[in-house]
């Protein structure tokens, strides 16, 4: 229809005795190289999945193997591009040194020490505002971390979700020549 740059399809041969899936697949690999059309196809059927260019396999709403080869992430691997371990190691040591900062200032100037347990008491609603700021600056940085890698991670399962546990065929012809000075892309 008016000649798309992507045909969707969505079990196309599902209902199909094999000869009629075959010649509907056929068909698919004549438009996919004599219009040049890329194909998206959802299929639980291993014939048609070996007949594509790339495929894609879904398990449980995630993807498992996206068809090229690379290793697949868990969503929270990275935050931000970072490893979550070298983060988490990060993260220690500056605990360790403020633990050990304030260890020392203990041992050190133990006056300050005490001043500052006694004017917690004194001065119970500034204590009570330092705390509610430093426990609401906590958050916010936290939320500012998470809400960019946790919103994209909620869109594409939502996305996988709405597909319900199928196997996915995502097909590009990297051959085509829609594709000449244009990037393949990455990934779907």
């Amino acid at each position: 229809m008016n000649g798309p740059e992507i045909v969707w399809a969505d079990e196309p041969t599902g209902n199909l005795d094999n000869k009629n899936a075959r010649e509907v697949m056929d068909l698919h690999i004549r438009l996919n190289k004599e219009l040049e059309e890329t194909f998206v196809i959802v299929t639980h059927s291993d014939a048609m999945a070996e007949m594509s260019h790339r495929t894609v396999r879904m398990q449980d709403g995630l993807i498992v193997d996206d068809g090229t080869g690379n290793a697949i992430k868990s969503p929270m691997d990275e935050l931000f591009g970072a490893p979550i371990t070298n983060i988490a190691a990060v993260l220690t040591v500056a605990f360790g040194l403020a633990v050990v900062f304030l260890l020392y200032i203990r041992v050190r100037h133990p006056i300050l020490v005490r001043m500052a347990v006694r004017n917690v008491v004194r001065r119970p609603g500034q204590s009570l505002l330092i705390i509610s700021g430093l426990m609401l600056a906590t958050a916010i940085i936290s939320s500012a971390f998470t809400v960019g890698d946790s919103v994209t991670y909620s869109i594409k399962n939502s996305a996988a979700a709405s597909l319900r546990s199928v196997d996915e065929i995502l097909v590009v012809d990297e051959d085509s020549n829609f594709w000449e000075g244009r990037a393949l892309p990455d990934g779907f």
